[in-house]
């Protein structure tokens, strides 16, 4: 017979140390101890899409940093990459822009070169830049046939309207965007004054050393634009059809108070409840119960200037109207009545292995270290959120429910409704 395995609550999180050194003036962030000789550098630019007027303006920036340099054609640049088994990644998102490289360490010198010659002398070839423009506005195109993808962008334009946050991407905008405005984004925002380096891996004295020598870049006062502040939600039922949809895509959402707010933690504890795990209501409802789709999850989608609460689901096309139903029931119960202690303790011990997993290794733990950074949040965070985890009662989800989850929701459906 089989012992009863005992269940520790996690008390305290002793997150990892984190060194800090700079080169070049850039802060640098870095946490070694990965056996594998390994190592990942990320380095990370305020210059997302929010900073500029048409939307591919930074996103394509930041591919060309991909497609050559004034030394190496982008044919060169990636076969040189492919030789030393490296890969490196360009990533923009609304606030910031990276790239990321992963390198053997026998080959680390050769790549920290490769990435400084990237960032420092792209080639903005206009050929490159017009294959680039082509091939993201195809990948456009297709996108735009996808019921989930339609969804998430008519949400999110409709919820930030005039508003950067709400800017998506529109077949205009590949005619109004030329090389001369990726080299102005790129000469504004792309220097040491607006970088920071995150370093993970297997690292030691040498990776260090070469990172100093090999990474340097010019140091000159960035004047970003100022985000405007987010003054009100807003509440509207929107619905695309797409006749020939075998599922609809479902968007139910809102704004809700930023990280920064002290009800930031028990509401996402909250929100966990209805959706943003595995064993939730709505999965157990939607999913397990019901048959309507693979899954439906809730999330809280994080800005600088302030979080959104997200449904996002795709359902048989059939049963559009009973999904939503069951959705707002779920919404409604959570709202009404107090959970279990049962339910809080499942989700008790799925949100703390979460801590234990998110800080599980080097590459796991900067990625913590990037997000606190990001949000302007100190490290006293996480262990305020295992100090609420474990004191949350059902009383403290009922009240979350009611203040932030009651009303006023954003619900965007493309597919059909029966």
């Amino acid at each position: 017979m089989m012992n009863k395995v005992e269940i520790k609550k996690i008390n305290k999180i002793n997150i990892p140390s984190i060194e800090k050194t700079q080169i070049s003036s850039i802060p640098v962030f870095y946490k070694g101890g990965l056996e594998q000789p390994v190592t990942k550098v990320e380095v990370v630019f305020n210059a997302g899409d929010s900073y500029s007027e048409n939307p591919l303006v930074a996103v394509l920036t930041n591919s060309m940093l991909l497609e050559g340099t004034k030394n190496l054609t982008s044919k060169q640049f990636a076969e040189k990459i492919d030789y030393i088994a490296a890969d490196i990644v360009a990533n923009s998102f609304l606030e910031h822009s990276s790239i990321s490289l992963v390198s053997l360490n026998k080959h680390i010198n050769t790549a920290f070169e490769l990435l400084n010659e990237c960032l420092n002398y792209p080639r903005f070839d206009v050929n490159d830049f017009n294959i680039l423009k082509e091939n993201k506005q195809k990948k456009l195109n297709i996108d735009l046939k996808n019921v989930n993808i339609v969804s998430r962008r008519e949400f999110f334009k409709s919820l930030f309207a005039n508003h950067p946050y709400g800017r998506i991407i529109e077949n205009h905008h590949f005619d109004e965007v030329d090389i001369k405005q990726l080299n102005d984004f790129y000469n504004r925002l792309y220097n040491a004054d607006n970088a920071t380096i995150y370093l993970s891996g297997h690292i030691n004295d040498d990776v260090l050393n070469i990172l100093n020598k090999k990474i340097t870049m010019s140091v000159k006062a960035t004047k970003k634009p100022i985000i405007q502040e987010i003054t009100s939600n807003k509440t509207e039922n929107i619905f695309i059809e797409k006749s020939d949809a075998v599922q609809s895509a479902i968007k139910i959402g809102k704004l809700v108070v930023s990280k920064h707010h002290p009800d930031y933690i028990p509401l996402f504890i909250t929100n966990v409840v209805l959706g943003g795990y595995f064993g939730s209501r709505l999965m157990k409802v939607l999913r397990e119960e019901k048959g309507y789709t693979y899954g439906i999850n809730s999330y809280i989608f994080s800005h600088k200037k302030t979080n959104v609460f997200i449904i996002s689901t795709e359902v048989i096309a059939e049963h559009t109207k009973e999904a939503l139903k069951y959705i707002y029931e779920e919404i409604n119960k959570l709202c009404q009545e107090k959970i279990t202690t049962y339910e809080l303790e499942n989700v008790r011990s799925y949100l703390s292995g979460q801590i234990l997993r998110s800080l599980d290794g080097p590459l796991n733990t900067i990625e913590v270290i990037k997000g606190i950074h990001q949000s302007e949040l100190d490290m006293n965070f996480y262990n305020n959120y295992l100090d609420w985890l474990n004191k949350i009662t059902p009383d403290v989800i009922l009240t979350m429910a009611q203040r932030y989850l009651s009303s006023n929701f954003l619900e965007v459906v493309v597919g059909k409704m029966n």
